[in-house]
């Protein structure tokens, strides 16, 4: 389990976090990452590791790296070298699911940039009854 302790905490390193910071992410305890990269844990969860494991942005390589630290007797960490995949900065789809709201999409459209620069249009209500016109 050291060996998947010193992975754990590299990542976390890697990722600019504290141990704290990372138990808020996952929603687990200060005290279970602790253990966790000091191999002083035993059997951790696998749902835990995925917890971590999305929480640190690891792509599918590090998530083998886990899997085959936690089969491993112990070992060198160098056998993986940690990784930190950056979220897609993607803009969302166009709209195609408004039907019947032209005469808001056309409120909207007023918003839109003419030239250099960004406007933030807000629309705000319970998800699932439509956003009226204000």
């Amino acid at each position: 389990m050291a060996e998947l302790g010193e992975l754990l905490r590299a990542w976390r390193d890697r990722a600019l976090m504290t141990q704290e910071q990372l138990a808020e992410f996952t929603g687990m305890s200060e005290r279970t990452i602790r253990l966790l990269e000091s191999g002083m844990m035993r059997q951790p969860r696998h749902s835990s590791l995925k917890l971590i494991a999305d929480a640190l942005g690891l792509d599918a390589g590090g998530q083998a790296a886990i899997t085959k630290a936690l089969r491993s007797d112990g070992g060198s960490s160098s056998a993986a070298e940690p990784s930190v995949v950056a979220s897609p900065a993607q803009l969302p789809l166009d709209v195609h699911g408004f039907a019947g709201r032209e005469p808001e999409l056309t409120h909207l459209d007023q918003y839109l940039p003419g030239g250099t620069g960004a406007t933030v249009v807000a629309i705000t209500g319970t998800a699932g009854v439509g956003k009226p016109n204000s």
